[in-house]
C-alpha cells in the first residue's frame, strides 16, 4: 500500500509540474501535455488543462486553478500511443458541429480549435467549473440508475420525465428537444445517457447542464454502436421520420415543433460550407452530407 501511494504522489506531482503555453510552440506545449498523461474518457485521447486568460499560461486541470484561469478538455487530433501522427479531421467535425448546434439555437459551452502542424484539436471550456470551483454534476446515466451498457434499454421520453421529476422548466425542456432533433438531423447517434447531464445550483435545485459531445457520430455497419441512436424515440432507434418528432412534441407540450425541426434542418444544412472553411477533406464531407437527414 505504501508503495502505491508513493507512486500516486509521484503521478500528482507530475501533473503540478506543468508549465507551458501556447503562444510560442504548440508542438513542444501538446508534448507536454501528453507526457503528463491522458484521460478524461471517451475514444480519443484528452487531457485536462486550465489556461491563463491574460498571459496563455497552462498548467494541470485536475487541480485547482489560481484566479484568472480557465478550465478546459483538449481533444487531440492525429495522436495515438502518445505519439503525433497525421491529422485525422476530427476536431474540425466537431468544432464544425458546435458552429452548426449554435445556429440550430443549442446551448454550449464556449469551443475553439488549436491549430498545430496540420492538425486541428479541439477544446471545450468545461461547464463544471465556475470561477475556480466545481459545480457538482451528475449525468443521465447516474441520476437514473440506468445500466450504460444495454443499449436501448432507454428512451428519451424517459430522460423528459427525468427532467420534470427534478422540476426543470419549460425552456429546458425545449431545449433538450432541440438537442434530440439536431442528433436525429446531423446524425449525432452516440446520444447515450452519459451524454446528458445536470448541474446542481447552490440552491439546491437542478439545471441542464450545456450540451457537449456534439458531434458526427454514424456508422452504417451492422454490429456497430452508433448504427443506430443509443436511446430509442417514440419507440425507434433508426429510420426516425418527422411524425416521430412531432409525437414526442406533443408528448411533452413543445409548441410549433415544426419550427424547430425546420429552423434545426436548415442550421444543418450549412455543414458543406464550414467544413470546407475549415478545411476538411472533400470526401470526408460529402460522406457525412450523404447520411445527414436534411429531408425529414
Amino acid at each position: 500500500m505504501n508503495e502505491l501511494v508513493e507512486v500516486a504522489k509521484k503521478i500528482m506531482a507530475q501533473k503540478q509540474a506543468l508549465d507551458t503555453s501556447f503562444k510560442f510552440d504548440k508542438t513542444k506545449a501538446l508534448q507536454q501535455i501528453i507526457k503528463i498523461g491522458t484521460s478524461a474518457g471517451g475514444m480519443r485521447p484528452k487531457a485536462i488543462i486550465a489556461i491563463n486568460n491574460s498571459d496563455g499560461k497552462i498548467i494541470s486541470g485536475y487541480f485547482n486553478a489560481p484566479q484568472g484561469y480557465d478550465h478546459w478538455i483538449l481533444k487531440f487530433d492525429g495522436v495515438q500511443d502518445d505519439i503525433f501522427n497525421k491529422p485525422q479531421g476530427y476536431g474540425i467535425i466537431e468544432y464544425v458541429y458546435y458552429l452548426l448546434a449554435g445556429k440550430a439555437g443549442l446551448i454550449m459551452s464556449e469551443c475553439k480549435l488549436l491549430n498545430e502542424e496540420g492538425r486541428s484539436h479541439f477544446m471545450t471550456k468545461r461547464f463544471d467549473r465556475a470561477n475556480g470551483n466545481k459545480i457538482h454534476m451528475q449525468t443521465l446515466n447516474g441520476m437514473a440508475h440506468y445500466d450504460f451498457n444495454n443499449i436501448g434499454s432507454t428512451s428519451y421520453e424517459q430522460l423528459f420525465q427525468i427532467m420534470r421529476k427534478l422540476k426543470l422548466g419549460h425552456d429546458e425542456i425545449e431545449q433538450m428537444y432541440r438537442r434530440l432533433v439536431f442528433n436525429v438531423v446531423a446524425r449525432n447517434q452516440d446520444d447515450h445517457t452519459k451524454n446528458t447531464t445536470f448541474l446542481l445550483e447552490r440552491n439546491g435545485s437542478w439545471k441542464l447542464s450545456p450540451a457537449y459531445d456534439i458531434t458526427y457520430s454514424f456508422s452504417p455497419d451492422v454490429g456497430k454502436n452508433t448504427n443506430k441512436h443509443q436511446m430509442s424515440i417514440n419507440g425507434k432507434r433508426e429510420e426516425i421520420n418527422r411524425e416521430d418528432l412531432m409525437q414526442i412534441a406533443r408528448h411533452i407540450n413543445i409548441k410549433k415543433p415544426g419550427r424547430i425541426i425546420e429552423d434545426i434542418i436548415e442550421s444543418v444544412s450549412n455543414w458543406q460550407l464550414l467544413a470546407k472553411e475549415y478545411g476538411l477533406e472533400q470526401g470526408r464531407i460529402n460522406k457525412i452530407e450523404k447520411n445527414l437527414r436534411l429531408n425529414l
